[in-house]
C-alpha cells in the first residue's frame, strides 16, 4: 500500500477518490470521501472565532472541540446554515481537512468548513432526522510539503470570496497573526511584511 493511500485510509477508510488541490503553484495530493465527525477537530486559530476563543482565559493548547463548538454553533450564520443543511439533508461543499499543521498532535483539523462541522455536530447531538455522524471532506496529504499552504488557501478563499468573506477587521488580524508568526520563526519585520504580501498580493501590499 502506497504512503498516500495510508494517509487517506487513516481517516476515510477505502471509500475515497483522488481530488488533488493546487495552491500557490503546488499540487497537493488530496482525497474526497466521508469522515466521522468524532474524528474531526475545529481549528483553534480559525479567524471566525479567534477572538472569542482566545479571550476565554483558556490556554490555547487546552481549548477543546467542545469549547469552540459552543461558540461557533451560536453564531447567526451557523444557525442560518443549519436550516439550509437540514433542509438539503447534507452539506453542499466538503470541508477541508489536514493533520494538525503545527505538528503538536496527530489530530485531523478542519481548516475550512468549521461552521459546517458545527452544524453537523449540533444536528447529531440533537438526534435530528437523518445521518449526521459523517461529513463530506477533502483530506490533504501535506507529507513533505510546506504546511503553510493550508493557511494560504484559507486566506485566499476568505479574503477573495464575497460569499464567505471575513469581516474587514478579522481579515486584518489574520494578516497580523501571519506577520507575528513569521517573526517568531526568525524573519525580520520587513521580511515578514514582504512574505505575507507575496502570498496575498491581490489583497494587500507590503
Amino acid at each position: 500500500m502506497g504512503k498516500k493511500n495510508i494517509v487517506f485510509n487513516s481517516l476515510l477508510g477505502t471509500d475515497w477518490v483522488e481530488e488533488d488541490m493546487a495552491v500557490d503553484g503546488v499540487l497537493i495530493p488530496a482525497a474526497g470521501g466521508k469522515a466521522d465527525i468524532s474524528d474531526l477537530h475545529f481549528w483553534v486559530d480559525n479567524p471566525r472565532v479567534y477572538d472569542e476563543v482566545h479571550s476565554s482565559g483558556l490556554i490555547p493548547d487546552e481549548i477543546t472541540t467542545e469549547d469552540i463548538f459552543k461558540r461557533l454553533s451560536n453564531f447567526h450564520d451557523a444557525i442560518s446554515l443549519r436550516k439550509k443543511i437540514y433542509s438539503d439533508g447534507a452539506q453542499r461543499d466538503a470541508v477541508i481537512v489536514a493533520k494538525d499543521i503545527t505538528g503538536k498532535t496527530d489530530r485531523y483539523i478542519v481548516y475550512e468548513g468549521n461552521t459546517r462541522l458545527s452544524v453537523f455536530m449540533s444536528l447529531f447531538k440533537e438526534g435530528a432526522k437523518g445521518d449526521w455522524s459523517k461529513i463530506k471532506v477533502i483530506l490533504l496529504d501535506l507529507t513533505d510539503l510546506n504546511p503553510d499552504l493550508v493557511i494560504t488557501y484559507i486566506g485566499d478563499r476568505h479574503l477573495n470570496d464575497e460569499v464567505n468573506k471575513w469581516a474587514t477587521h478579522k481579515g486584518a488580524r489574520y494578516y497580523h497573526r501571519l506577520v507575528k508568526t513569521n517573526i517568531s520563526n526568525g524573519y525580520t519585520e520587513s521580511q515578514s511584511f514582504a512574505e505575507v504580501a507575496r502570498k496575498f498580493s491581490k489583497q494587500i501590499t507590503k
